[in-house]
């Protein structure tokens, strides 16, 4: 017996037969209008080596301070040798102004320099501290989280757990980024696709992708079942020749490893959204691949941050398939397939890219806030620090994220 899949080739969306739906359905009354949802700032910092005799190898940008003890982030890094200036890109969370660039020397030791967003400049003719050994353990990648919604372009419930992605990267050659992406969360019964443009890098910028594990998130997908993302390449090709890296044709399979029915029926569970396990509540280890990018120019990759990756997923909704953006600016960006974001409301968005690998994504059925006639609830409503409260005024509130109410969160 033969099985039709569904096709992705018809465009049957109506916008004006459901916004009051979405209007009604939303959890915040009074949205901002200008909201860019976005929690990341970019940068570029100069950074002044002319007086410095080390043996620089490499600058690395940081969040706080590893040459005194505390642990931080990594935010950016770059070859750089003594006596050079020059300019290095990296994208921060927004609440931050404060940082650090540390020069790698010959013998692995750091030297530190501050600066802030008010002042982008490192200069190392006097530097904080000087030739310093610190623990590599104290340095951790930078790191965000992509929390999606299935229902675009219909109305969600803003759980923001439908599937819930981790990236981040690090500069593992002169011409070579590796993207980490771990696949954490699907609570939703429906299929939903993923890939990552790379944006502002051409299809022809790349040289290779490989994944250091040696296997893909669609290791053993039936070919039969494949309609949303029509390739096993690594590298696609999007519609306008961007990059676009390819993860996963359905997040149920990628997840579920050994639960997986063997019998050819994809069991629909939920996956890392409920704190106990059920027929239908599973609990899982994330998924972590790391994809190689290659480039064929070494310089490209210095301009490379996590606002440059486009992570978005894909879901059928009325016989269409349609891309959902988790950075809001690209949210009308056609990729590989349709794409109709509304511009008649002003709405939640559909997926969110939250600045943090520590991100308490809601538990299911659980509001990530909820915010109308004055009353804060949900999964981040402490007063002062809620999301609803980022939601209606953007220069409010921007470090919500950190403030989970703990028995609403995974």
């Amino acid at each position: 017996m033969f099985l039709a899949m569904p096709s992705c080739n018809t465009d049957m969306y109506d916008e004006d037969e459901y916004i009051k739906l979405i209007e009604r359905e939303q959890t915040v009354d009074s949205v901002d209008v200008a909201h860019t949802w976005t929690l990341f700032t970019d940068h570029v910092v100069a950074i002044d080596a002319t007086a410095l005799h080390v043996g620089a190898r490499q600058v690395q940008i940081w969040l706080g301070n590893a040459a005194a003890g505390e642990g931080t982030t990594m935010l950016a890094q770059a070859d750089i040798s003594d006596g050079e200036q020059r300019q290095v890109a990296f994208a921060a969370p927004s609440m931050e102004t404060a940082f650090y660039a540390a020069i790698v020397g010959d013998d692995g030791r750091y030297t530190v320099a501050p600066f802030t967003a008010d002042n982008l400049k490192a200069d190392f003719s006097a530097p904080l501290v000087r030739q310093a050994t610190v623990g590599t353990e104290l340095i951790g990648y930078q790191t965000c989280t992509c929390c999606f919604e299935d229902a675009f372009p219909a109305a969600g419930d803003y759980d923001y757990n439908d599937l819930v992605l981790r990236f981040s990267y690090d500069r593992t050659a002169p011409n070579q980024i590796t993207l980490y992406v771990t696949l954490a969360a699907v609570g939703t019964e429906r299929q939903m696709a993923a890939a990552v443009r790379l944006v502002d890098y051409r299809y022809d910028d790349i040289q290779s992708v490989a994944i250091a594990e040696g296997r893909t998130f669609n290791d053993g997908y039936p070919d039969e079942w494949v309609y949303m993302i029509d390739s096993s390449d690594l590298l696609l090709q999007g519609k306008d020749n961007e990059a676009v890296l390819n993860l996963f044709e359905d997040a149920h399979w990628s997840i579920a490893g050994d639960q997986r029915n063997n019998f050819g029926v994809l069991n629909r569970r939920y996956y890392n959204v409920s704190k106990t396990t059920s027929a239908d509540y599973q609990l899982v280890s994330p998924y972590t691949l790391s994809y190689v990018i290659t480039f064929k120019d070494s310089k490209l990759p210095d301009a490379f941050t996590l606002n440059r990756i486009d992570p978005f997923a894909i879901v059928d909704y009325n016989s269409a398939c349609y891309e959902v953006h988790a950075a809001y600016k690209y949210r009308a960006t056609q990729v590989l397939q349709f794409n109709t974001y509304s511009t008649k409301a002003h709405l939640l968005p559909w997926a969110l890219m939250i600045p943090t690998s520590a991100f308490r994504y809601p538990l299911e059925g659980m509001r990530l806030g909820y915010f109308k006639d004055g009353a804060l609830f949900g999964a981040y409503m402490t007063a002062g620090h809620a999301f609803g409260e980022w939601a209606a005024n953007r220069a409010k509130a921007l470090d919500w994220y950190n403030y989970p109410t703990s028995n609403q969160v995974f």
